[in-house]
């Protein structure tokens, strides 16, 4: 089914009307049926909807950082919507060589999770399951092998935790930190100056988890009870197994969630993580996440050359067949995302909306 022109105009007509306000425009095209016409459409099919998420809440972590984690409603949700609306979901794999093929099957979708947290398996997997939804775990591995909790993260977490509280705490370097939680302003001082600690110290994994210790123990939190939840932590090497042996595809990452324009150290970083994976999982993962989306034109053909046959970004989009599959688009879900916003992307008309001229 190609959606007929008269449908494209008046949604065209719908948004340019009400470009300043994104939930009107939404509503009125899904009141007008142009989500299922275009949910419904020969464009649509032509097309995958990947969408990310990076964790899901097991207290509140979704209050401290909405970008980052969702709440367990809020996805329960989504899952819900998917199978409303139909929603072919599919392993990456699959969809992208039957991407490749022209060969989608209607309203496509594919679920990753970046970074591989554990709420992955206390959270999400549960609901995925329910539905019978594959999914896509990129997993950083230094954390896994650690199994401490992420270090900048909880930091930031703790000051959110305990907003209203002032301390004082000694850095790497032995200086006097003044630790200031009230405002939101007060806590990104506070981040400021423990990042140029760890920029200026380097230290250890060890020393970063006595830092965290210290500053719990200054703002009277309960780190303990924190890591008996294991929130911030990613998942171990034995839960990375458990997963994958129940049918999660594990993928690459890096080792240290970071992508440095050396060659040589971005290899190191690849291989590395490639290696933890492998000794985790017996798979051997070829696709591939960029840390934080951040992607410059030499990558592309620095994973070719590691192996690599795909790699998605944090950039807004549905992939095409004609999409480099090193730097494919997807949708980055958030908490503070409605239903409507959700909705607008998986049937595609988001995308529409964002690059008007692309619906032929």
């Amino acid at each position: 089914m190609v959606v007929a022109s008269e449908p494209r105009r008046e949604f065209h007509r719908v948004h340019a009307a009400s470009v300043q306000d994104g939930s009107i425009w939404r509503g009125a095209a899904r009141q007008l049926g142009l989500f299922s016409g275009i949910l419904e459409s020969t464009w649509r099919r032509q097309r995958l909807c990947i969408l990310c998420y990076h964790g899901v809440s097991i207290r509140d972590e979704h209050l401290w950082n909405h970008h980052l984690f969702i709440s367990p409603e809020r996805f329960r949700r989504r899952m819900e919507l998917l199978a409303h609306l139909q929603c072919s979901v599919l392993g990456l794999e699959d969809a992208l060589l039957r991407l490749s093929q022209f060969d989608l099957p209607p309203r496509s979708v594919v679920i990753t999770f970046d970074d591989g947290f554990h709420d992955f398996l206390a959270r999400a997997h549960p609901l995925l399951a329910e539905h019978g939804f594959p999914a896509t775990v990129y997993l950083t591995t230094y954390y896994s092998e650690h199994n401490l909790p992420v270090f900048r993260l909880m930091c930031s977490y703790l000051l959110r935790l305990r907003r209203g509280c002032s301390a004082v705490a000694q850095s790497f370097a032995g200086r006097t930190l003044e630790i200031r939680t009230a405002t939101q302003e007060d806590r990104s001082t506070t981040m400021a100056l423990i990042d140029q600690e760890v920029d200026s110290c380097r230290p250890t994994a060890q020393a970063r988890q006595a830092f965290l210790e210290h500053l719990a123990e200054s703002l009277d939190a309960d780190l303990a009870a924190l890591s008996a939840e294991k929130i911030l932590h990613l998942l171990t090497p034995d839960e990375a197994r458990m997963v994958s042996a129940q049918g999660v595809d594990v993928q690459l990452h890096t080792h240290r969630h970071r992508t440095p324009r050396d060659q040589r150290l971005f290899a190191r970083e690849v291989l590395d993580n490639r290696a933890s994976i492998r000794a985790a999982t017996g798979t051997t993962p070829h696709h591939f996440c960029y840390p934080s989306g951040v992607h410059h034109a030499e990558f592309p053909t620095w994973l070719r050359n590691l192996g690599v046959a795909s790699a998605t970004t944090c950039e807004s989009g549905l992939c095409t067949p004609g999409t480099d599959p090193l730097l494919l688009p997807r949708y980055l879900d958030q908490e503070a995302f409605s239903d409507l916003e959700f909705e607008s992307w998986v049937t595609g008309a988001a995308a529409i909306a964002c690059a008007p001229l692309s619906f032929v």
